[in-house]
């Protein structure tokens, strides 16, 4: 059975309740003359998902934690278990249709020499989804596509070139950065190149960034396929943390990523920039503290967090 099983598919589970379980369905509905295996790693879901799952879909392998791993550190076990020569690391918020899947795969085997295959995303409303296939980041990147996602009218050259906002995604393009929602890869590129994700610096956001990243440091080149699509439904799980919740979490892995990959002048910039937001942010919920609007935990909470900042 072992070699028989050619594509292992990993989804990530918490709490998305139905959302999955239509990825799942999509998954048997629509793929077809693929030997292939659908992984899902459970993040301590307490809405009735993973056992809808256990129960009906025998098949699934699926793995359950007793906490919440998060996105990169799941995705790396089922990356353990996986068997198939073909990995798809897939969101589980998306919804495949016709036959995108196979023949994604079979364009994979017949340019053996490239690192990874993504595809065009689509909205509910069948309209390309932007905003997820991107450019590797710098400082300025990052400044500038927080202006526009605050003032969409703001679109600089810098902007429209880091999001590919003028593409049309009707003819296939290399790309830097693939985004975690579809990223097709074979385990001995995996393998390559250090392993799958960084799950200790990025755990939540920014893995597969750096994944691709090191797929560009071994000239492994990432083509977006755009005659190919699927659904994405958008942020269904970290859409559910707060805004300084989700800082937590994006502030240390955007440091991480320039640190890690040598990028001085990005990084010290930046740590400069997220200590002058989150020290005003810190003052803000001082004062909501002393008037009685929020609890001390609260502000304990995020003093740490600066803290953390402080000595990154």
């Amino acid at each position: 059975m072992k070699n028989k099983i050619k594509l292992s598919i990993i989804l990530v589970n918490w709490n998305c309740g139905q959302t999955i379980i239509n990825c799942i369905k999509s998954l048997y509905t629509h793929i077809k003359d693929v030997e292939y295996e659908i992984i899902v790693i459970d993040n301590n879901s307490t809405d009735g998902s993973k056992e809808y799952i256990k129960k009906n879909f025998p098949l699934v392998v699926l793995i359950e934690n007793n906490y919440n791993n998060f996105f990169a550190g799941a995705n790396n076990q089922g990356y353990s278990v996986a068997r198939g020569k073909y990995i798809l690391i897939l969101n589980s918020d998306t919804v495949v249709f016709d036959d995108s899947i196979q023949k994604i795969l079979n364009f994979f085997r017949q340019n053996a020499k490239l690192g990874a295959l993504t595809c065009k995303l689509l909205n509910l409303d069948g309209t390309v989804q932007y905003y997820m296939h991107r450019r590797f980041p710098d400082y300025f990147r990052l400044i500038f596509s927080y202006i526009h996602k605050k003032f969409n009218f703001f679109k600089p050259t810098i902007i429209k070139n880091y999001l590919y906002l003028n593409n049309k995604f009707d003819k296939n393009f290399f790309i830097e950065q693939a985004a975690g929602v579809f990223i097709l890869t074979k385990k001995s590129v995996i393998e390559d190149v250090g392993g799958l994700f960084d799950e200790e610096k990025f755990p939540l956001f920014y893995n597969d960034v750096d994944f691709c990243y090191r797929l560009s440091k071994k000239s492994k080149k990432i083509l977006c396929l755009c005659n190919y699509s699927i659904f994405h439904l958008k942020a269904r799980s970290t859409g559910k943390l707060n805004f300084f919740k989700s800082g937590q979490f994006y502030a240390p892995a955007s440091l991480w990523y320039f640190k890690k990959h040598n990028k001085k002048f990005d990084f010290i910039i930046l740590k400069i920039s997220f200590l002058f937001l989150f020290v005003t942010l810190n003052i803000i919920k001082l004062i909501q503290f002393l008037m009685g609007k929020i609890n001390k935990d609260i502000l304990i909470e995020n003093w740490k967090f600066l803290k953390l900042l402080f000595y990154f």
